[in-house]
């Protein structure tokens, strides 16, 4: 299967270079990485990718990229020296058409400066919409903002607090709209707070922030942005569950009944505003290896390893179905919840 969709990957973009040249190798490449410039190829041709074993085992492939129109710019197999990497398997975005399937959209994904919202930036990004990353810690966001952008997307940080009242929350709505100069049209509420405590022991504090920022600001945000959604007759709303909001379970309780609420919001929000053009789901991930679970490997371990899918989940598994979600692939898609989860809410061990 992966050979197969190696073979579909286009050029994306070039640069410039001699014929024949090849770029110098970067930290983990092998000897013979680099790609060497072909003036034969045309715009927009179809290229077999290749594939190769890094270091670390991982099976990788070329990271491959399409000629802009402007004057210098000769088309051809060839990139700038920092996006000629190999990529790990589950960073690996291979469309499958010769078009990317968000130009033209403007995102904003809440929790996007690590993890989980970091990766699905980055996906948004490359299949070409406009990803306006935010969060509280500004350096990563900036970080994570120009690594988009060094990889030839587009996209810029903006801080925010969910936690914050309704009216300061309006106007960072407000504020990403205008940074991105356009309507947001794809909101992602990939943001959580998960405290990781049993009812007894849950403070009044960890109560506030977890309703504060898993429910009530998906819900102001929506009511800020939809708006304009509706307006213009076609927008995504998609809402980062988790697979805990189906079970029980003896710790995380509110994080679970928060998730819960929070994927009924988006199915009201499908009978509300599918009919004005704008479609709202729910991705439900399963274990999934993130910031917010630093130093539980054992524990994802033991939740993952008689799963079907034999692995702890990775945010690239959880941006992937956000993306499908987000194009018009899925324009039939309305009030659904897709998990991506390993089988972990479906499957028991023998």
């Amino acid at each position: 299967m992966l050979p197969a969709l190696l073979d579909a990957a286009v050029v994306l973009r070039a640069e410039p270079r001699e014929n024949s040249q090849f770029l110098a190798a970067q930290p983990r490449h092998s000897a013979q990485a680099g790609k060497r410039f072909d003036p034969h190829l045309r715009r927009g041709q179809a290229v077999p990718a290749r594939t190769k074993e890094s270091p670390e085992g991982d099976t990788v492939c070329w990271h491959v990229h399409q000629p802009k129109q402007r004057r210098g710019l000769v088309p051809g197999h060839a990139v700038t020296r920092h996006r000629s990497h190999w990529y790990p398997a589950p960073k690996l975005v291979c469309l499958d058409g010769m078009t990317q399937t968000l130009t033209g959209r403007t995102a904003l994904v809440t929790g996007s400066t690590s993890g989980i919202g970091a990766a699905t930036a980055h996906r948004l990004a490359a299949e070409g919409a406009r990803v306006v990353v935010t969060g509280r810690d500004v350096a990563r966001g900036d970080a994570v903002a120009k690594e988009i952008r060094d990889n030839g997307g587009d996209a810029l940080f903006v801080a925010s607090d969910l936690t914050a009242a309704p009216d300061v929350l309006r106007e960072f709505a407000k504020e990403a709209t205008d940074a991105a100069g356009s309507p947001i049209d794809l909101l992602v509420h990939n943001a959580a707070v998960c405290p990781a405590v049993d009812t007894l022991a849950l403070s009044d504090a960890d109560l506030e922030q977890t309703l504060a920022v898993n429910i009530r600001a998906p819900h102001v945000l929506t009511a800020a942005l939809a708006p304009a959604m509706t307006k213009q007759g076609q927008g995504v709303i998609i809402v980062v569950g988790s697979w805990m909001a189906e079970v029980g379970h003896p710790f995380v309780g509110l994080y679970s009944a928060s998730k819960a609420a929070e994927a009924q919001l988006a199915r009201s929000w499908a009978a509300e505003f599918g009919p004005r053009g704008v479609r709202v789901n729910i991705v439900a991930p399963g274990a999934t290896r993130t910031p917010i679970n630093d130093g539980s490997d054992d524990v994802i371990r033991r939740m993952t390893e008689n799963l079907p899918a034999g692995r702890a989940g990775l945010p690239a598994d959880i941006a992937a179905a956000i993306a499908w979600l987000a194009s018009d692939q899925a324009a039939y898609v309305h009030g659904a919840t897709i998990a991506v989860d390993g089988g972990i809410t479906t499957t028991r061990a023998a």
